[in-house]
């Protein structure tokens, strides 16, 4: 990964939906990836 594209992923500050990146709505994946708690819920109740 390069460092531009690192910097302009960090500076985001909401997920793609509008929900907004903070320690209690952010998992963080192992390879320093964020995900919104709220549409990973969402994705995995329409998934069962």
């Amino acid at each position: 990964m390069t460092k531009t594209i690192l910097n302009y992923n960090l500076r985001k500050t909401h997920c793609p939906r509008g929900h907004i990146y903070n320690p209690e709505n952010t998992y963080r994946m192992k390879n320093g990836g964020r995900v919104c708690r709220l549409c990973h819920r969402v994705k995995e109740r329409m998934r069962r």
